[in-house]
């Protein structure tokens, strides 16, 4: 790794940055993600990409919740990122969130992965 770690706390929820190399970064969320608090998120995703995060992994391990605004900042992201030939995956989501990602079908549009290796080594440069 050669990089930095930044970590966020609002109201509900808490995520963190970790950057793996120059274009690959960790977001490791924690809590709730909804209406309330998403645009901290959303601002926060859009800043790397525009910064040139070309992969973006989300480590949903304690992501306890994510509303369809949440779901929203995160295939937003998945669209901006491939736009720029890059790729986006999730690892560590609990058995409610892959529910909800097999419910409207978002597995099949962005990877699942069991951890970050597995992730890093699939979508790595």
């Amino acid at each position: 790794m050669d990089g930095f770690t930044v970590d966020i706390n609002i109201n509900t929820y808490r995520h963190s940055i970790e950057r793996m190399n120059q274009w690959v970064f960790t977001v490791t969320l924690k809590g709730r993600i909804d209406q309330e608090n998403n645009s901290p998120f959303n601002g926060i995703i859009n800043i790397l990409i525009k910064g040139g995060a070309r992969y973006i992994i989300f480590d949903f391990l304690d992501l306890q919740y994510i509303d369809s605004t949440g779901l929203g900042t995160v295939i937003n992201a998945a669209k901006k990122v491939r736009q720029m030939e890059g790729k986006i995956a999730i690892v560590a989501m609990n058995p409610t969130l892959m529910q909800v990602f097999e419910l409207v079908n978002l597995s099949s549009f962005i990877p699942i992965f069991k951890s970050i290796n597995e992730a890093a080594n699939t979508i790595r440069v």
